[in-house]
C-alpha cells in the first residue's frame, strides 16, 4: 500500500526535526542561532500535530462512508 501524503509530510518533517535537535546539541552554535533553532522545532512540532488531526479526519470520514455503504 502506497504512503499517504500526510505520511510522507510526517515523516519529512520529523527528519528536519531530528537535524535541527542534532544541530542544537553541538557546542560551536552559539545561543542566538540555537533558540532560532528551537523556535523552528516548535514550529514544525505543531505542523505535525495539525498533520495527525487532518489524517484522523480523513481517516473517520473513511470509515464513516464504509460503514455507510
Amino acid at each position: 500500500m502506497p504512503q499517504s501524503v500526510y505520511h510522507i509530510q510526517l515523516q519529512e518533517i520529523q527528519e528536519e526535526i531530528d537535524m535541527l535537535n542534532e544541530a542544537c546539541t553541538r557546542p560551536e552554535e552559539d545561543e542566538f542561532q540555537i533558540r532560532r533553532w528551537q523556535d523552528r522545532i516548535f514550529d514544525l512540532e505543531q505542523e505535525q500535530i495539525l498533520i495527525e488531526q487532518r489524517q484522523a479526519e480523513l481517516d473517520q470520514m473513511d470509515q464513516d462512508y464504509i460503514e455507510f455503504v
